[in-house]
């Protein structure tokens, strides 16, 4: 199966406020819409191991992976210390970042649906120009890996903000109870993703018969081109995206909708398709709750 990955060219509309209590707390204030372009473990739950051990029984990372983490509710617990050096090591022994970029993922993913993530990476996202990832883990999609590049870490706090919400989204709307891994293609009567079928319930099956349907044997020409052709197909049908980032696929339009839905004060401005995709996230009300608990945590004043 596929990694999911999400690379992102960021440009954002909208703003945050960050406190000046010297805290990692965060203010959201009139958010907008936003663009992406998208070894052994120590037991130690605080990730406070000053020891970057960089020897050659640890792993080499082909994609900037820096540290590795497990989950444990509210805590992490390092896993591996990748075979860093330069730039990368600094990044490494900086506990401090890694504690932090943590407490805000716990700010934007509950303790309910935490337990979908089973590590966390802190990685630099140069090698791959991503800001953020989230691959499974299990074939059966039970488990994630959410990754942070450290390196875009304090560039924006806003587009941090959202490449962890989208991530989010990811896992919110691939993981097991949303898809089943057990079904082949050719016995799948809902939309199939290269992850598995989507079940008849699940946000994505839903969200692709009534944005994608009717467009679907466009989009399926338009991959076929390449990157021309979905650049195309972006032009063709701007009206229906949200961002540009959206047209790649229903996987990324479903957690750039459910992004914006979150990270956007007011709600749809509109009734064009792509504002309908910010409606369509209203009809749910677990994720209006999980807006309203991510705007809370991150201090906006309308959480609702």
């Amino acid at each position: 199966m596929k990694n999911i990955r999400l690379i992102f060219l960021f440009s954002l509309l909208f703003a945050f406020q960050s406190c000046t209590s010297g805290s990692d707390d965060l203010n959201l204030n009139n958010s907008g819409d936003g663009e992406v372009n998208n070894g052994n473990t120590d037991g130690n739950t605080d990730g406070n191991d000053g020891n970057s051990n960089n020897n050659q029984s640890n792993p080499v990372g082909t994609n900037g992976e820096i540290t590795l983490y497990s989950v444990r509710g509210e805590d992490i617990s390092k896993i591996v210390d990748y075979q860093v050096y330069g730039q990368d090591l600094v990044y490494q022994q900086d506990l401090q970042e890694h504690q932090k970029l943590w407490r805000l993922v716990k700010k934007i993913v509950p303790l309910s649906y935490r337990d979908k993530i089973g590590e966390f990476l802190i990685y630099n996202g140069s090698v791959t120009e991503t800001n953020g990832l989230s691959v499974q883990i299990n074939n059966d999609l039970s488990k994630w890996k959410l990754g942070i590049a450290i390196n875009y870490s304090n560039d924006d706090q806003q587009q941090l903000i959202y490449t962890i919400v989208h991530e989010f989204g990811h896992i919110l709307t691939l993981n097991n109870d949303q898809i089943n891994t057990t079904i082949r293609e050719d016995s799948c009567t809902t939309f199939y993703t290269d992850l598995g079928c989507s079940k008849s319930d699940s946000y994505l099956n839903q969200f692709q018969n009534q944005f994608w349907a009717d467009i679907w044997d466009a989009f399926l020409t338009a991959q076929g081109d390449g990157v021309m052709g979905i650049q195309s197909f972006y032009t063709t049908y701007s009206d229906r995206f949200l961002v540009q980032n959206s047209a790649n696929n229903p996987k990324e339009d479903i957690a750039d909708a459910f992004a914006i839905f979150v990270t956007r004060e007011e709600g749809s401005t509109g009734n064009s398709i792509a504002e309908q995709k910010i409606e369509f996230m209203y009809n749910f009300s677990e994720l209006v709750s999980l807006r309203n608990y991510i705007r809370t945590n991150l201090g906006s004043s309308s959480g609702g």
